[in-house]
């Protein structure tokens, strides 16, 4: 459901949507690793209740980073998915339900890597207190769909790119989190793997080594990538007091216009969608234009 660009536009425009997410991190005492209590207060000092994660996001940056080495065999792989999860628990804590979704129908991996879930969950439940009370929920690669539409689904079912989703929900109480963007991050080689050039210009020529242990730099972990959440209700207030009309000839309804404001986004195209010639996210003026259309047309349209 991706619109391209869509979030550089609406971070920019919609500040106040974004907050930066603070994370505990795991202690060691006496050599012995202390991993975060999960069961104790938010420390972002808002609870949830739960938890819904579209695997594809986290599958595809732990089998194919762009900042570090790739892993070097599934169970590396695993393990980096899992390491992921958890840092995602830590920071949300749900009180309520965890839902994985994976994209299906899959691949001989995707059966592989539910199968270990599957064990890191019953793991988890069993010696980690912040899991014992939580409902877990994972839609494997053998039930067909996009991860996030299987999401919006289950939600859906409860009570009625996320953000559009999010918005379309009509759900008072929605956050979403995300990694922090960070444009113009410098890129490593895909041959190399190192920064400063592109493929096409890449020598194949081996780093100069910097001390007795550099042969082991790549393998080092990288600077953790910092979470932001995106907060949906928010957006809402914004939306809400850019698209008020008054003297309308009929009520104003707030549920209705966020519809139509998701609807005049999708003109710029998202992932099955292409936009419309003569629009793009990336033209600031675009949705303020069609916002400004939006606004003149209401008066005389009542459907």
């Amino acid at each position: 459901m991706g619109v391209p660009a869509f979030f550089r536009w609406l971070s920019r425009k919609y500040a106040s949507i974004i907050v930066h997410c603070l994370e505990e991190k795991a202690k060691e005492c006496n050599g012995v690793r202390v991993p975060v209590d999960t069961s104790k207060p938010n420390p972002n000092e808002v609870e949830f209740d739960n938890l819904y994660l579209d695997m594809n996001g986290i599958i595809h940056p732990c089998t194919h980073p762009e900042d570090k080495a790739a892993p070097k065999n599934e169970d590396e792989m695993m393990v980096a998915i899992f390491e992921y999860i958890d840092r995602l628990y830590n920071i949300v804590r749900p009180r309520k339900v965890l839902y994985m979704a994976i994209d299906g129908v899959g691949t001989e991996f995707m059966e592989n890597l539910a199968k270990c879930l599957r064990y890191y969950v019953a793991e988890r439940q069993n010696n980690d207190p912040g899991w014992k009370n939580i409902t877990v929920i994972l839609s494997d690669a053998s039930v067909p769909g996009e991860g996030e539409h299987k999401i919006m689904d289950y939600i859906r079912r409860q009570r009625a790119d996320l953000i559009m989703l999010g918005l379309a929900t009509h759900e008072p109480n929605f956050t979403i989190i995300r990694e922090e963007f960070k444009p113009n991050k410098p890129r490593p080689c895909g041959l190399c793997g190192q920064v400063g050039h592109e493929i096409k210009d890449c020598q194949g020529i081996a780093r100069e080594k910097q001390g007795e242990h550099d042969q082991f730099a790549d393998s080092l972990p990288c600077s953790e990538q910092e979470f932001i959440f995106i907060r949906i209700a928010v957006l809402r207030e914004y939306l809400e007091r850019e698209l008020t009309m008054a003297s309308l000839p009929f009520p104003f309804d707030i549920e209705r216009s966020v519809d139509d404001w998701v609807f005049m986004c999708f003109f710029v195209g998202n992932d099955f969608l292409p936009h419309l010639p003569s629009l793009e996210i990336s033209q600031v003026v675009t949705l303020m234009v069609l916002i400004t259309v939006h606004n003149i047309a209401k008066p005389a349209v009542s459907l």
